[in-house]
């Protein structure tokens, strides 16, 4: 496990190797510890002296308890060499390595409870080394059990790799410590009922053991039940540093908002086993996200992570929901393919995202596309045909393709404004392209109150060719047949003349502005180095120690912004 090729792929100052396998390290190592603290003493005979000191049951059986925390504590303790080996590989998150100690410490002492559980019922230390494996292994092969009952959706939830999921990523949940310390205390509860067990006297030891077997099952019930409830009220701390996996307010009140009483939410994830380097830590966020969402959104959500392999029938089953994988080579030249993906589900609708690419928001993606499949209805976004085509053309914006995982979004045509026209919002880019009747109908549109979204630039680099920039305002437009052919005598019709000569006069007077069509902004503040190529028409907005004027600090929108680059 030390030099498991995946740590090294992964390239991050983590212990996610380690806790991989910690759970089935414990149950070889706990055992070792514990198979003495009862039954050599039984063994030996001490175990009556034992009880003779002036202690009760409870004392002693706390003090036993103790003990073999203690020697776990050491033995864990002992570990940290780990941490110096991360130090000099790289910068390690000090709250991820805090909560993933922690859960190792916890996940150890509630094993401690069940190793003792084993000593006592025995007096060779030998037997009670198995028995401790056998009962340890339970929380641990709880999944798999569950799996061969067709139950792990169930009893996977109860496993201990199931509540190491949140603390190997720097999540300390409720669930997960209460889960822990139920088990711990179900465990001390039967170490205390062996030891009662000598009082027992020899005509009642079947009712005293129907008792106790009643008592050990409430108990049990009443643990399970308080394990459930605090899965349920979902209270978690982030202790990452950079809080990679907490969840803003907008996300908090979506998720609270969800009616449980429909059919709940599905989302199905579709990511590979294994991705590159490149792409490990997006799967790790987009992973924990998910679990985030699934655990905030309570019974109105269902998360199912699916792994993918190359060719396998979840790889069938992704590309059937329009998730693609992304071939990617590595410096050895090896082609894989990655799958990170998710599709939603719900009554109402259904949005795919087909792949979760480095630089896409996770969180915000996953709030608007269950917000979006929560509605029952999609809100209506129309895009004028101007020249700059972006419904039209033979391609699409990007910007289409964003909107359409929220909207309904419909192409519309300047002549189609004037007939009965429902959007909740009309898209207007390059409105200084259109003619003069083109232009009336916008005017029309905007004065009858619809709301419109205006883009316009004086100098578009978008529309940057081998003759230049093209479809600036003060330009013509083009020949109806396409290319110069109007301009060079070849026989087409000449353009259409704009609107106003390109001002766009009439529709800033509809709503009440003024533009200077012919000047474009620039600024010679650039604070990147590696783009100091980057012409001065990108203008970088960046917010300062001192500058509190470059971005409204009221605006809930542009508040917590340190710097954008405008084209």
């Amino acid at each position: 496990m030390a030099f498991e090729s995946a740590f090294f792929q992964s390239n991050e100052p983590n212990m996610d190797q380690l806790t991989q396998y910690f759970p089935v390290l414990l149950l070889l190592f706990i055992p070792a510890i514990t198979m003495t603290a009862w039954a050599d003493e039984r063994n030996r005979g001490t175990d009556e002296l034992l009880f003779t000191l002036p202690a009760t049951d409870v004392e002693i059986l706390l003090g036993k308890f103790l003990a073999v925390l203690g020697v776990y504590t050491v033995a864990l303790l002992f570990s940290i060499t780990h941490i110096f080996v991360l130090i000099y590989l790289g910068n390690p998150d000090w709250g991820l390595v805090g909560a993933t100690y922690f859960g190792y410490w916890i996940a150890g002492a509630s094993l401690l409870s069940a190793g003792m559980l084993a000593s006592i019922l025995t007096q060779s230390m030998t037997v009670a080394y198995v028995l401790g494996i056998v009962l340890c292994g339970i929380p641990v092969f709880l999944g798999l059990i569950g799996g061969f009952l067709s139950l792990e959706a169930i009893l996977g939830t109860f496993s201990m790799q199931e509540q190491f999921k949140d603390l190997g990523m720097g999540i300390v949940p409720l669930s997960s410590i209460t889960y822990f310390l139920s088990f711990t205390i179900l465990c001390l509860y039967l170490n205390h009922v062996f030891m009662t067990k000598r009082h027992w006297q020899g005509e009642d030891r079947l009712g005293s053991s129907l008792r106790y077997v009643a008592r050990s099952v409430a108990v049990c019930t009443i643990l399970v039940c308080v394990t459930i409830w605090s899965a349920h009220w979902a209270f978690r701390v982030d202790t990452t540093s950079e809080r990679l996996f907490s969840l803003s307010k907008t996300s908090y009140d979506m998720l609270e908002s969800l009616d449980a009483s429909d059919r709940p939410i599905e989302i199905q994830a579709f990511i590979s086993t294994e991705v590159p380097q490149e792409y490990v830590e997006t799967k790790k966020r987009l992973v924990g996200m998910l679990r985030q969402f699934d655990e905030m959104a309570g019974s109105s959500l269902e998360v199912q992570q699916i792994e993918v392999d190359a060719f396998s029938k979840e790889a069938e089953q992704a590309e059937f929901f329009g998730i693609e994988p992304l071939p990617f080579t590595d410096e050895d030249g090896t082609r894989t393919d990655i799958y990170l993906g998710i599709v939603i589900v719900s009554s109402f609708d259904k949005v795919v995202v087909p792949f979760f690419g480095k630089a896409l928001p996770i969180e915000y993606e996953l709030t608007r596309s269950v917000q979006t499949v929560a509605n029952k209805e999609r809100l209506k976004v129309g895009v004028l045909n101007t020249d700059a085509q972006l419904m039209s053309g033979g391609r699409e914006w990007r910007i289409v393709a964003e909107l359409k995982k929220q909207y309904e979004v419909e192409a519309v045509g300047p002549a189609e404004l004037d007939g009965e026209t429902e959007f909740d919002v009309l898209i207007a880019a390059m409105p200084s392209s259109l003619t003069t009747p083109e232009m009336a109908s916008l005017v029309a549109y905007v004065n009858s109150g619809n709301p419109v979204l205006i883009f316009d630039d004086p100098f578009p680099l978008s529309f940057q060719t081998q003759m230049g920039v093209t479809n600036a305002p003060r330009q013509q437009k083009p020949s109806p047949g396409g290319g110069m052919g109007g301009m060079m005598g070849g026989g087409q019709q000449p353009p259409q003349p704009k609107a106003d000569g390109g001002r766009a006069t009439s529709l800033l007077d509809a709503i009440g502005m003024r533009w200077k069509y012919d000047r474009i902004a620039f600024h010679l503040n650039n604070p990147h180095s590696n783009f100091a190529g980057l012409p001065p028409e990108y203008v970088f907005i960046t917010r300062g120690e001192e500058d509190t004027t470059s971005f409204n600090s009221s605006s809930p929108v542009t508040k917590n912004l340190q710097e954008i680059v405008a084209l």
